[in-house]
């Protein structure tokens, strides 16, 4: 096929990008594509021309259409996708199914020449009930999953993926393309979507970041212009050639927009209507609603079996069977064949007949759009009522049936309500929460029965509290009101406690929590009370009273300890509680909690209090070590993570993300820093919970900063969803921090002044003044000095000392007493950063060791020892530059340069030159680990890990695997030797 087809007039722009793309695939590479137009544009058409060159070019094309019709039905794109293909792999691989550890090896274990190997096997549940499924994944394990289902597909010949009305697409699978995008490079994957504008559903958040992503090309075919109207007409009325006139009024009447046309051209052709001059009026005045009218007019000329067949398609929706269809419309199955082949011959529905039953479908939406609305509500309800029933008869899938039930009035029907809770755990077991929360309120309306009503709610209040926490607040304040159990009461207090917090009603939070406890006490339920104990204490944190946080910390340190995990749990708050003050024993009682981290992992599963919230608490108490270690930081979060991944949610991976990445910035690895924080940034815009994002940014922002882009830093800062008044809950010390370094360097000294100090109001609100969690003393200091303050800035350099001493961790002490030195002159500040040096030379905290070698090499040659500052400053400038800190690696040279020393460029090699990533790479090939098997373990992509390999073969002077052991293992690991002179 080629772009001059009639199908495919004025598109040639577009067909070649789409002809390019093929190729593209064909060769090994990956293309993300959006054709985006008006309704009847022609975007189908252009679909259709990616699946002929595709077929040309022998690449598997794999196709589903969204709907409005099945928005909500989770996963339905992504089924509508893959399905087909996975059914002849289920079939020979059916003893697979629900297995386990060998198909699940994220080592990549397993048969290969089966598509669930691998990663893959955590998205079956998305294909199968969750009682065929050994080991339910959580969120993020279904989407990772689902990304190496696909790469497997791909594996042996190039895939295209075709997604027609992406703006009606649910929101898994919309999931499903966000995680796809980032990731395609090198997969041999063509991946092409279009989208109605003007649309419900077509500016959704997620929708809108997935069409402006830089890696997707948008095509935007317009109107047709009147000489390619004029050729369709004449190509659509063969019998007599239409007068310009006429020609020129059916181009006013349809804008140009070629469906609409080849309408208006069907039924002239029909009613017999010459296309001359004199009848040019009756085609005048038609817009772009003239296709109701136009299907009317056509369905008028049907038999009645034809329309009834017709309506029961609108009503069943795309790829009906003939049964279903004839059951819908009351017809034998031969009477609706005959009305389907009429309809197929008037191109009102066009019908697969590759598959063993012909799945019936509209031609265009717009067409199933007018049938359907032909017809009154009470008949549509009749019918969607119906067709509920006759597929429930058929042992349908609960999600099918649920969706007609969407489309019928309440009527206090019991078996509908059963229908819409099973229908709503399917879609849970699936990862689809918004699915589940949409039958479950559909579920109250209709209503259930008293006795069902309160476990409703509760089923309702937890789906919800993953997608929309008002919906989940109310189900769950009144499944409250119903519940008499104490312990039932408390469960649901605890996770009500935790929404409220987000909705920042911390008060009702609390509120709800001390009641919940209180109830408690009485029924012996020790471990459950603690972790209530521990959320309570979490919500004090976040509000703003640390009077209130303190007595109830104090009282909750007194508790009597069981050795249960709620204990655990409770310890985890008050370790993040002691952290904030600045207490020691913080990370005393952090260490104890992971020597006890595999009982809060073991109650992390399941659908009680501790599964909601065990992960949570744990992170928490991982960011504490990392205040103390930044290296032990980023090893407990990542043992986290790797337990998250497959089993947790993903507002705890966000969390995760975006610490670790704090503390690889501490520790000195600003490339992992950027990617953790872009990665919590991405699952953040994945799931539509921006909780936590001022934090997120901050550390992006700091990231720009270590880089010399201002600029960029104060991008993203305003991008962190923070207006001039802060909420009153909230942490926000980290976004209030970053932004006043970008305002100092900008030099807008009294702003970051101002800015510093908020930062410093808002965590003693949390009843916080370790400067190892947010060092404002410290910037408010360099402000103030700058603003010739210097007593003011001393002082508070000097607090700043005092307090990380009392902490005790090395990265704060040495960050406190480098910045005195700041503020300070003469012997004294030599002292403070003499004292830096030696307190971070041991220390994970590298970019801050290099910073402290830099300002005592700029010190000593001010002094006028420039021969002495060179060995500081070159050390400085070799770790500056393995860190991936340009600024400092600039001002290192440059001091190096006043000591009288030419920078040679720096060159890592050797072992110690490895990133971290790099590092990860190497090790697990040189045990020898595949490509793949490299990119299942480290959930990256087996395009990363060639580059890391790549750049691991260049820094270690090696050319192949093999070299890989003796390499790694043959050289100490030490810090990079001075590269100028």
């Amino acid at each position: 096929m080629t772009s001059s087809d009639l199908g495919l007039l004025e598109r040639g722009e577009e067909s070649d990008a789409i002809a390019r793309a093929v190729t593209a695939a064909r060769q090994g590479s990956s293309a993300f594509l959006l054709i985006d137009g008006a309704a009847g544009v022609g975007k189908t058409r252009l679909l259709g021309f990616v699946r002929d060159a595709a077929s040309e070019a022998d690449l598997r094309t794999l196709s589903a259409r969204a709907s409005d019709f099945e928005s909500d039905y989770s996963f339905g794109v992504v089924r509508q996708l893959l399905e087909p293909q996975l059914a002849g792999e289920r079939a020979g691989n059916s003893s697979r199914a629900g297995n386990s550890s060998e198909a699940g090896d994220a080592s990549g274990a397993g048969d290969p020449g089966d598509v669930w190997h691998g990663p893959a096997s955590h998205a079956r549940q998305v294909f199968t009930s969750a009682e065929n499924v050994e080991e339910v994944s959580g969120d993020f394990g279904v989407l990772h999953g689902l990304y190496w289902l696909t790469v497997n597909l791909a594996e042996n010949r190039p895939l295209v993926l075709l997604v027609d009305d992406v703006q009606w697409c649910d929101r898994p699978s919309l999931r499903y393309l966000a995680y796809l995008l980032p990731r395609i490079e090198n997969l041999g994957l063509l991946v092409v979507m279009t989208r109605r504008t003007g649309e419900t559903g077509s500016d959704e958040p997620l929708l809108r970041r997935i069409v402006t992503d830089p890696g997707v090309q948008v095509l935007r075919p317009g109107p047709l212009s009147g000489q390619a109207a004029a050729a369709l007409l004449e190509d659509a009325l063969p019998a007599q050639p239409p007068d310009q006139e006429f020609v020129t009024a059916c181009y006013q009447a349809s804008g140009g927009n070629p469906l609409l046309l080849r309408e208006l051209a069907r039924t002239v052709a029909a009613e017999g209507i010459a296309p001359t001059a004199a009848n040019s009026r009756r085609v005048e005045g038609l817009g772009p609603r003239a296709v109701n009218q136009l299907v009317a007019a056509r369905m008028e000329r049907l038999s009645p079996e034809a329309a009834a067949v017709a309506r029961a398609i609108a009503v069943l929706n795309d790829k009906a069977g003939i049964r279903t269809a004839a059951d819908l419309a009351g017809l034998g199955v031969a009477v609706t064949a005959d009305g389907v082949n009429a309809l197929e011959r008037m191109e009102i529905l066009c019908v697969d007949r590759t598959s063993p039953e012909p799945a019936i479908s509209f031609s265009h939406p717009l067409i199933r759009t007018a049938v359907y609305s032909s017809t009154g509500e009470a008949e549509r309800d009749a019918a969607h009522r119906n067709a509920a029933r006759i597929l429930a008869a058929a042992d349908a899938e609960p999600e099918k049936i649920a969706a007609h039930l969407l489309r019928t009035l309440p009527e206090g029907n019991q078996q509908a309500v059963s229908v819409l809770r099973q229908a709503a755990r399917t879609s849970l077991a699936r990862s689809g929460p918004e699915a589940a929360v949409t039958y479950l309120l559909r579920a109250l309306n209709e209503p259930p029965a008293e006795d069902e009503k309160t476990a409703v709610l509760c089923e309702a209040g937890f789906a919800a509290a993953k997608v929309d926490l008002k919906k989940s607040a109310q189900c769950l304040e009144r499944a409250l009101h119903a519940l008499a159990d104490p312990v039932r009461r408390a469960e649901i207090s605890g996770i009500l406690g935790l929404v409220l917090l987000y909705m920042e009603r911390a008060d009702d939070a609390a509120g709800a929590l001390e009641k919940a406890i209180d109830q408690l006490a009485e029924q012996g339920n020790t471990s459950l009370e603690r972790a209530l104990q521990a959320a309570l204490l979490e919500v004090l944190v976040n509000v703003c009273d640390p009077a209130r946080t303190s007595r109830q910390a104090d009282v909750m340190r007194r508790l009597p300890r069981t050795g249960e995990v709620g204990d655990d749990l409770l310890d985890c708050v008050l370790a993040k509680c002691d952290a904030f003050t600045g207490s020691r024993e913080a990370l005393g009682r952090a260490h104890e909690v992971m020597r006890r981290s595999e009982e809060i992992v073991r109650s992390g599963d399941g659908a009680s209090f501790f599964g909601a919230t065990a992960f949570w608490f744990l992170a928490n108490n991982c960011w504490v070590l990392g205040l103390g270690d930044p290296e032990e930081g980023v090893e407990a979060l990542s043992a986290v993570i790797d337990r998250t991944r497959t089993r947790g949610s993903f507002p705890t991976l966000v969390f995760c993300h975006n610490f670790r990445g704090l503390f690889w910035l501490e520790r000195g690895d600003v490339a992992e820093a950027e990617a953790d924080l872009k990665e919590a940034i991405r699952l953040q815009e994945m799931t539509g919970l921006a909780l936590g994002r001022p934090t997120v940014v901050a550390g992006l922002a700091r990231v720009f900063l270590e880089r010399g882009d201002i600029d960029a830093a104060a991008r993203i800062l305003d991008e962190g969803g923070v207006g001039e008044t802060l909420p009153k809950v909230g942490f926000f010390p980290y976004y209030l921090h970053a932004r006043a370094q970008v305002l100092r360097m900008r030099g807008d000294l009294e702003s970051a002044l101002r800015t510093a100090m908020s930062a410093g109001e808002r965590l003693a609100g949390h009843g916080g003044q370790n400067p190892a969690v947010v060092p404002w003393r410290s910037e408010a200091a360099l402000a103030l000095y700058a603003l010739d303050r210097e007593s003011e800035a001393r002082r508070l350099a000097a607090e700043e000392v005092e307090l990380a001493r009392r902490w005790g961790a090395p990265s704060a002490l040495g960050r406190a007493l480098r910045h005195s030195a700041l503020v300070t002159s003469g012997d004294e500040a030599l002292d403070f950063l003499t004292e830096a040096v030696s307190v971070l030379e041991k220390s994970s905290a590298r970019l801050e060791y290099a910073k402290a070698l830099t300002n005592m090499g700029a010190a000593l040659c001010r002094r006028g020892q420039r021969r002495a500052a060179r060995t500081p400053l070159r050390q400085a400038l070799d770790i500056a530059f393995r860190c991936g800190a340009s600024t400092l690696v600039d001002e290192a040279r440059a001091e190096l340069v006043l000591a009288g020393s030419k920078p040679r460029s720096v060159v890592m090699t050797g072992p110690e030159a490895l990133t971290p990533s790099e590092r990860r790479v190497a090790v697990l090939a040189a045990r020898g680990a595949t490509n793949r098997q490299i990119a299942q373990s480290l959930y990256v992509t087996p395009k990363t890990v060639e580059v890391h390999l790549s750049a691991v073969y260049r820094k270690l002077f090696i050319s192949n695997r093999t070299q890989l052991a003796s390499t790694l293992d043959g050289a100490p690991r030490r810090e990079p030797s001075a590269s100028a002179t």
